[in-house]
């Protein structure tokens, strides 16, 4: 028979010494409570036989997603401490089978669960990260977009006052033209005026010579 020794506070049993069945099912219910709350809870416990002799003396990060419960984070533990001989060997494979033989009949070890979950989280955050590259690549292409047709539009605008602003200056030119071609007629038409002047003065003085002889 395991026990276990609770030295922080969790359901209210800190300091006490539960049997290691009860105390897989707390861990096991904390860890799902705190992965769904996205927090983690540092468990420290002291694994006991019988005698009250200690076996195994640990800290289990509940809500991490690393362990499922107690008994799944000590065999990952004992998974990860390199053997040094056979008599290591033997008494990690006796208190292995010790902690299965005190669980419950209906308990299912799935060493590969948190991993699971772990995967799925990460799948997770992979697909929110794609979905927002991709919202990130279509404002950007439509952002790419809007700026080729302002520079098309303003091209095109520019192009148009250009050809706006030669019509004008040709207009312009046109009508000087005319205004010039208008006041060297009037200019003509003045000399004209000014020759028959001299011609009928000089007429009258012709005239006004005779009348005096």
């Amino acid at each position: 028979m395991l026990f276990v020794l609770h030295r922080n506070p969790l359901d209210n049993e800190s300091g006490n010494v539960i049997s290691f069945a009860d105390a897989v099912s707390v861990t096991s219910r904390y860890e799902k409570k705190s992965r769904e709350q996205k927090e983690e809870i540092a468990y420290d416990f002291t694994l006991l036989n019988e005698n009250q002799d200690e076996l195994y003396d640990g800290t289990m990060q509940l809500g991490s997603g690393k362990a499922n419960d107690l008994y799944d984070h000590i065999v990952k533990k004992l998974n990860e401490f390199p053997v040094k001989d056979d008599e290591q060997r033997k008494e990690k494979q006796i208190l292995l089978k010790k902690m299965k033989q005190c669980l419950p009949n209906d308990y299912e070890y799935d060493s590969n669960k948190g991993k699971n979950l772990d995967l799925q989280e990460d799948n997770q955050r992979k697909k929110v990260l794609g979905i927002s590259l991709m919202v990130i690549q279509k404002v950007t292409l439509i952002m790419c977009c809007v700026l080729i047709v302002s520079l098309i539009g303003f091209a095109v605008y520019s192009q148009f006052s250009l050809i706006t602003k030669d019509k004008i200056i040709t207009d312009l030119k046109t009508e000087l033209r005319h205004v010039k071609k208008k006041d060297d007629q009037q200019k003509s038409q003045s000399e004209k005026l000014n020759d028959l002047q001299n011609r009928l003065s000089n007429l009258e003085k012709n005239i006004q010579k005779k009348m005096i002889r």
